[in-house]
């Protein structure tokens, strides 16, 4: 359903078709939240360790964390990579086709208005006895009004302000979207990291909201904020999903510390209307003048949204279906159930943030001591993954004029898929060989997760050599020989070469043949000023080897999507073998030297 939704919507907002293009991006999107949190429970209830609810980074694994199942197991972590990235996808169809919406009724709206005002102006031009002799400035107002047009809106104010108040404090659409209090005419910010705002609310969904209303702003200075509170939303989620990693930890072994009151639960799962929590190991403590401390006998848990009244959760926060119910001590069906001892909580508000506590009872039901210390806020959605929306922001951002926030975007997700080795003097390494791509992160990452990075990828690097271009600087050879680019331009261009290198791995890997195509081209066009070169560097080799290589790896219905396929594979294979017998003669040399 949801590759069928997404291959519709173009087709349907080509059209002009926003309404059935909303529809159908909903009932699919519900269809995917549906199944991602039936897997969450199913993932739950076998015992399987690192629930796929509260990372993003990984669906079955927190970052850092040991890498997902092998095997089968394997085969059902990689279907909810791809579901969580159809969910990006689909949010993103989904608001860009109710902003344009909004924009068509603000449309419409307008003409309306401007019907209704001609009218009266009709109606006092047919009244112009009542007002006595028509003057000079009255004809002058009226060819004014004659020329006057409905105004055509821009933004969708309306439609901005209802998807904001939609998700609120879902940490992952959120940032797809707008704020609309923001000043309409901000004053551009020349670096936009550090971010100004010190408390960023954790919302996801918001960053691809902001994104997308940034589209409908005229100017880079006026849809910079938006894509800088993007940036926020998106940093916030990932300390917030560190927080929730924290709450998923199980309790430290051996017998805790007597205290008055039950510590925090424990997240076991968490869905778009459910949360799952055990309450942790807890030693009341003896009170003054009583011969033993009172034992546990059951448990319950209260629960409230986040920011409702009073600061800790209470006895009488039972908002959510399961809060107040006494369950037995370590319940369960027997001694290997997962779910022993877990409670369930049902109806929680989609996206929104809820805490819980526990309290303990004793044999005869006699509160002990108090209610526990409060949870942190659990916002009841399933993650998405942050490195697509990373990509999603940097692409965009690109597209409307921002680069200083493309090229920190991008640098986010180059952060996340390609690891540096330690550096080492120059003359010791070769500079593009401390770039390699992570290949646990590219193995679990989804297709659509890793095309968008490639792309992401492939505009750091356009960027950045557009940054280091030396602009004719440089030392003039003799005779036909171009200009020599400073040594600091020629290790910069071998690094962003090394760079478009593993993007253009990546499109190999989701077997894109025009990402392909376009990562080629861009490599070659890196590669051309140090080939120019009276004497080439030797570290041209490797990627000229990968154009040769990947043009010879291509089937033939990909290769026609390179442009100029034929004359990239000649001359890269003449570079080659040019360059490979200058360092067979170099070497030689030197040994007869």
């Amino acid at each position: 359903m949801s590759a069928v939704a997404l291959r519709l919507q173009p087709l349907l907002l080509g059209a002009g078709r926003l309404r059935e293009a909303s529809s159908i991006c909903r009932a699919a999107l519900g269809l995917v939240v549906a199944e991602r949190g039936a897997a969450v429970v199913r993932f739950a209830e076998k015992g399987i360790d690192g629930a796929p609810s509260v990372s993003a980074a990984s669906v079955l694994q927190p970052e850092g964390g040991p890498a997902p199942f092998a095997g089968a197991s394997h085969r059902s972590d990689m279907v909810q990579r791809e579901l969580a990235s159809s969910h990006v996808e689909l949010l993103v169809w989904l608001l860009r086709a109710e902003l344009r919406r909004g924009i068509q009724r603000a449309t419409a709206a307008a003409a309306v208005e401007f019907d209704k005002t001609r009218a009266a102006q009709a109606k006092r031009r047919g009244q112009q006895h009542i007002y006595g002799r028509k003057w000079a400035m009255d004809a002058e107002r009226e060819a004014a009004e004659d020329a006057a047009v409905a105004d055509t809106p821009t933004t969708a104010d309306a439609a901005e302000a209802r998807l904001l108040a939609e998700y609120a404090h879902e940490p992952y659409a959120k940032a797809l979207l707008l704020d609309p209090n923001l000043n309409p005419n901000p004053k551009p910010k020349p670096n936009p990291y550090p971010y100004p705002n010190p408390n960023p609310k954790p919302n996801l969904a918001k960053a691809l909201l902001l994104v997308e209303c940034a589209r409908y702003r005229a100017t880079p200075a006026e849809r910079q904020p938006l894509l800088v509170q993007a940036a926020e939303a998106l940093h916030a989620a990932a300390a917030a999903e560190l927080g929730l990693a924290q709450a998923v930890a199980p309790s430290a072994p051996g017998r805790p510390r007597a205290s008055q009151a039950p510590p925090p639960p424990q997240l076991v799962y968490r869905t778009a209307s459910e949360v799952c929590l055990r309450p942790r190991a807890f030693v009341p403590k003896q009170k003054p003048g009583t011969v033993e401390a009172p034992r546990v006998a059951s448990y319950a848990v209260y629960g409230k949204a986040a920011g409702a009244s009073g600061v800790a959760v209470s006895l009488n926060n039972v908002d959510f279906r399961g809060c107040g119910e006494r369950r037995p001590l370590g319940g369960g069906e027997d001694d290997y159930d997962p779910m022993a001892g877990t409670i369930v909580l049902r109806g929680l508000p989609a996206g929104g943030q809820c805490v819980f506590a526990v309290a303990a009872y004793d044999a005869d039901g006699g509160l002990i001591g108090h209610v526990g210390a409060t949870s942190v806020p659990i916002v009841a959605a399933l993650p998405l993954p942050r490195l697509h929306i990373w990509a999603t922001l940097a692409l965009s951002a690109a597209q409307l004029g921002c680069d200083t926030i493309a090229l920190a975007a991008a640098a986010q997700v180059e952060a996340s898929l390609v690891t540096r080795s330690p550096p080492m003097r120059l003359w010791e390494q070769d500079p593009a060989g401390r770039l390699r791509l992570q290949e646990r992160m590219v193995r679990h990452s989804a297709s659509a997760e890793l095309r968008a990075s490639c792309q992401a990828l492939l505009l750091a690097v356009s960027l950045r050599a557009a940054a280091a271009s030396p602009g004719g600087a440089g030392v003039s050879g003799s005779g036909d020989a171009p200009a020599v680019p400073p040594l600091a331009v020629q290790v910069e261009t071998l690094v962003l070469a090394k760079l478009q290198l593993l993007a253009l791995q990546l499109a190999l890997a989701v077997d894109d043949g025009a990402l392909s195509g376009a990562a080629l081209q861009g490599l070659w066009n890196l590669l051309v000023p140090l080939l120019r070169l009276r004497r080439p560097s030797a570290f041209l080799l490797h990627p000229l080897c990968s154009i040769v290589e990947a043009l010879r790896l291509l089937p033939a219905e990909r290769l026609v999507a390179v442009r100029r396929a034929p004359q990239l594979l000649a001359c890269a294979a003449f570079a080659l073998v040019r360059l490979s017998q200058q360092a067979v003669r170099e070497r030689v040399r030197v040994r007869v030297a």
